[in-house]
């Protein structure tokens, strides 16, 4: 099925860039004759659209070829960034969108599912609601509303943490110690973001979850022993719920790289979002296939993860496939 998924994917990013409008080659064209002050000539125009991939006379030839290319790691030359290629391009900035969604995920799952268990718990109390209150308007406030609401009031206003960028500009890139901390800072700002509209999910999971293991036998034989009140939340309840918190987990670390894009452009972040940005401006259909293909995987690659691990940290799935 993932198999099928990921041809279809790759079917559909071959096809859009050829019905949408606009050349890539005539921008290519275009920006080389404003760098030199020169037409371009037609021989030279011709050898653009051939390495840019737009002899496409025949497209049943061209679609085997994207797929050849792609097999060897070939995603072709960026227009935007000429003659760099969208597949060095892509290695540069895939590393900030990942550090910055995995961390950023690991932290909205930890608040998502410890104030869901405290919601499931004690189910119908006040702090019940006031956690369901908080959650449904975060969950219902949009990405970009919240990345600008927050870059004004702790960028500017308070000055908190930087408003943009991803590090210090006088750090020179590498792994010293400065260099990191200043990453941790920049980032900070778009990863709280990110948390904040994320962690909504993983409590509403959590409490449903827990709050129907709290009626079940174990549970309740816990508390006829006389166990603690604590002992009892976290050995028979949070650990017997929080299994579809971890594949939800895997899930929605897929997705949120595709989510983060409109994040990063926000706070000037360097990774795929601003590049895709870079890419929509100057019409960069190979740096714009290049992108929606690394997101379209990575959705692919974690949501087969969470399908195939589910299997080993739940044994009841196991017992029920024998």
């Amino acid at each position: 099925m993932y198999a099928l998924t990921l041809v279809g994917a790759v079917s559909v990013n071959f096809i859009i860039p050829r019905v949408m409008p606009g050349d890539p080659t005539q921008e290519t064209v275009q920006r080389l004759e404003v760098q030199t002050g020169q037409p371009v000539a037609p021989e030279t125009e011709a050898a653009i659209r051939a390495m840019l991939g737009g002899n496409d006379d025949n497209l049943v030839a061209a679609y085997f070829t994207y797929w050849r290319n792609l097999l060897r790691g070939d995603f072709g030359l960026s227009t935007s960034y000429y003659p760099l290629p969208v597949k060095d391009l892509l290695l540069g900035a895939l590393p900030w969108t990942l550090g910055l969604v995995v961390v950023s995920m690991i932290v909205a799952w930890l608040v998502g599912v410890s104030l869901g268990a405290i919601a499931g718990w004690w189910r119908g109390r006040p702090i019940d609601t006031v956690i369901g209150i908080v959650c449904a308007v975060l969950i219902a406030v949009p990405s970009f509303w919240a990345a600008l609401m927050l870059q004004y009031f702790l960028g500017y206003r308070l000055g908190w943490l930087p408003p943009g960028g991803a590090y210090d500009p006088d750090l020179v890139p590498g792994f010293s110690s400065g260099f990191v901390l200043s990453c941790l800072k920049y980032g900070a700002l778009p990863g709280i973001t990110l948390a904040v509209i994320s962690f909504a999910g993983y409590m509403f999971t959590m409490r449903n979850v827990l709050a129907q293991t709290a009626a079940e036998d174990s549970v309740l034989l816990a508390q006829a022993k006389g166990l603690s009140p604590v002992r009892v939340m976290v050995g028979y309840g949070v650990r017997n719920s929080i299994l579809p918190s971890f594949a939800a987990l895997a899930q929605t670390i897929g997705g949120a790289i595709g989510g983060v894009l409109l994040i990063e452009v926000i706070f000037t972040y360097p990774g795929l979002g601003s590049l895709l940005g870079t890419a929509l401006a100057g019409r960069d259909y190979p740096l714009i296939q290049g992108v929606f293909l690394i997101v379209t995987c990575s959705v692919l690659l974690m949501n087969f993860i969470a399908d195939s691990v589910y299997g080993y940290i739940d044994p009841r799935t196991r017992e029920s496939r024998e």
